[in-house]
């Protein structure tokens, strides 16, 4: 929850969750939505950006932006776990790439 709390404090940043590699889904109560039913359609999005970047032979997936229309969906694929934040747009955008891997590391899920 320490990841979550700083995280959520970033400008612009709604609300994020976290899949560890086990399963286990760390989330804030605030968090709308059934997690359970967008995971699988999340692990196909997640699927498709790797294969497609190793056909491509881009390299390893590090963030993934997709802009919708109430907002932004994040994703950043680390080794231990998956964190899925969602922004109010995508002014943000450069502060959450400076900022995000060193909450990442610092800090507990």
């Amino acid at each position: 929850m320490e990841k979550i709390n700083k995280i959520n404090q970033v400008e612009g940043i709604i609300n994020c969750f976290f899949r560890l590699k086990d399963g286990k889904i760390i989330k804030t109560p605030q968090l709308v939505g059934n997690i359970d039913d967008v995971l699988p359609l999340l692990d196909s999005l997640l699927g498709s950006v790797k294969s497609t970047a190793r056909e491509l032979k881009m390299g390893k997936l590090k963030i993934i932006l997709i802009e919708i229309d109430r907002g932004v969906f994040y994703i950043f694929e680390k080794e231990e776990y998956d964190c899925f934040l969602l922004s109010h747009n995508t002014g943000n955008f450069g502060l959450l790439k400076a900022i995000l891997p060193r909450i990442l590391a610092e800090t507990s899920t």
